[in-house]
């Protein structure tokens, strides 16, 4: 397996918790028992003497169940029978494996339904050996207060973790590894992460190679008010089929916010049908769309996209609706400084664009930086009043460089003559530091010219944007990285 590149996080951190390694004993005060597949038939639970397997533990309120470093433990379904509790390991050495040695359609190895405040950490899981394709990794459902999965790693399973119907004051997912999907190395498989789940973080995560046949990094439905997705990296490109994010259903508090992510591969890095949210300062690299948003209710929240390189996708935003809504308008969309590089296709484009938007789509302060021969920057089929453009760069000019409804435009100027927008864009190159690069170099054209947006005060590097702003993702002087410096280069927890 590769090592965990540097795009996943700045510091894998335990958040809510601490790491138990006291010793305990077996009395029924204890507050630490442990677990070692390779110790002697016999054992009451402690240190000395510790249970050969989860099969033997006796739950207690706010108990620390620790399974040996290095061990890999086989059998039934963990089912976690009280609150407060912590799994874990002990001692030094790789992770403690957890196999599931059952048949069944979605059964867990470790379950958690209505127990409240408890902690999975430094744990890995894979399904077993023989049985049917299924297997979850860590499954939680009902009332559960607060839950944490830390630093966990899923492995040849079907799902990572399930989010069923869960009622949480708070699900943290912080820091977990989940590769290689499916009924055996490269059979069917699911999400990293499936959720019908309110108050969830997901943070510090690395997903690859998840499954060939195809499943979503993080899907979730119809619960998903206050989701947090960020720091993460998800590579969907050996699958070619599904989301790296997906979320959709009615949002009824807070919409989505999806930051400081690095996104790659087809479909859709991200996905949001009828969630509405915010998605700024992410990579979104090599896929068909960086961003799709789909309109079928019309209670869709409003969609804020700021501040995110888009680079290497067919298309960098796609804005459709439903027919059978097509009566009603749906969406509230603003793209904002954004820096869209190779796009093959176009920038911006909206289908079956009737009566889709209830307010101005707003394109200010983007740079379409689109080499490509049959690239366009936006392919609109709105009124003119439906849509607010202005302060963004484009270059090059070329044959069809914007099409606008029924027209198409070779210059930035026979745009500005016949639409009257844009007025205040300009078409020159923005001149990035490198190939690999959306860092402005000295003589851009593009500080100072961009327009204020409230609500939008920083890059994506972090830093302040100044008044005027720059046109793009990275105000002038900014790196282009994702908080490198702070974040480092964490090893794998393989």
């Amino acid at each position: 397996m590769t090592r965990l590149r540097s795009v996943c996080l700045a510091v894998l951190v335990v958040c809510g918790t601490a790491l138990f390694t006291g010793a305990g004993s077996a009395s029924a005060t204890a507050a630490v028992y442990y677990i070692d597949p390779s110790a002697a038939a016999g054992g009451d639970g402690s240190q000395a003497k510790p249970w050969r397997g989860w099969e033997q533990v006796e739950w207690q309120e706010g108990g620390t169940y620790l399974q040996r470093a290095g061990t890999t433990w086989s059998g039934l379904t963990v089912d976690v029978r009280a609150n407060g509790v912590t799994l874990g390991k002990y001692g030094s050495g790789p992770l403690p494996v957890l196999k599931l040695m059952t048949k069944g359609g979605n059964t867990p190895v470790v379950n958690i339904n209505g127990r409240t405040d408890c902690t999975v950490q430094d744990l890995r899981f894979e399904q077993g050996t023989g049985e049917k394709a299924g297997t979850s990794g860590v499954k939680v459902r009902g009332q559960v207060g607060v839950c944490r999965i830390l630093r966990c790693q899923f492995t040849v399973l079907k799902f990572g973790i399930r989010l069923e119907s869960a009622k949480a004051e708070k699900v943290l997912i912080d820091g977990c590894e989940m590769w290689n999907f499916g009924d055996g190395p490269r059979g069917r498989g699911g999400d990293g992460i499936w959720a019908v789940c309110d108050n969830l973080e997901v943070c510090n995560c690395h997903m690859h190679d998840l499954d060939q046949s195809a499943e979503d990094g993080i899907q979730g439905a119809w619960e998903t008010d206050n989701w947090h997705i960020h720091h993460n990296r998800i590579d969907e490109s050996a699958s070619n089929r599904k989301q790296c994010i997906i979320i959709s259903g009615t949002v009824k508090t807070k919409a989505p916010l999806i930051e400081h992510n690095e996104l790659i591969g087809p479909p859709s890095c991200v996905m949001l049908i009828d969630t509405g949210g915010i998605v700024r300062y992410n990579r979104l690299l090599s896929s068909r769309y960086g961003l799709t948003i789909i309109t079928r209710s019309p209670d869709c929240r409003p969609v804020e996209f700021y501040g995110n390189l888009v680079r290497d996708c067919k298309d960098g935003v796609g804005i459709g609706g439903d027919k059978r809504w097509s009566e009603e308008p749906k969406a509230q969309v603003s793209i904002v400084n954004n820096t869209f590089i190779g796009i093959r296709q176009y920038g911006v484009i909206l289908r079956r664009g009737a009566n889709l938007l209830r307010a101005p789509l707003i394109l200010k302060n983007n740079i379409f930086f689109l080499p490509e021969p049959a690239s366009m920057a936006m392919l609109l089929g709105l009124p003119r009043r439906d849509v607010i453009s202005d302060h963004n760069c484009f270059y090059p000019e070329k044959s069809t460089m914007i099409r606008f409804g029924p027209d198409t435009f070779d210059s930035l100027g026979a745009f500005q003559e016949k639409t009257g927008f844009d007025t205040h864009s300009i078409a020159a190159d923005p001149l990035f530091a490198g190939p690999d690069s959306f860092r402005l170099r000295s003589g851009s054209p593009c500080p100072g010219r961009g327009a204020g947006v409230e609500g939008i005060r920083m890059d994506f590097a972090g830093n302040l944007f100044r008044d005027p702003p720059v046109i793009g993702a990275l105000e002038f002087g900014s790196e282009d990285t994702l908080q490198r410096a702070a974040r480092g280069d964490p090893p794998s927890l393989r």
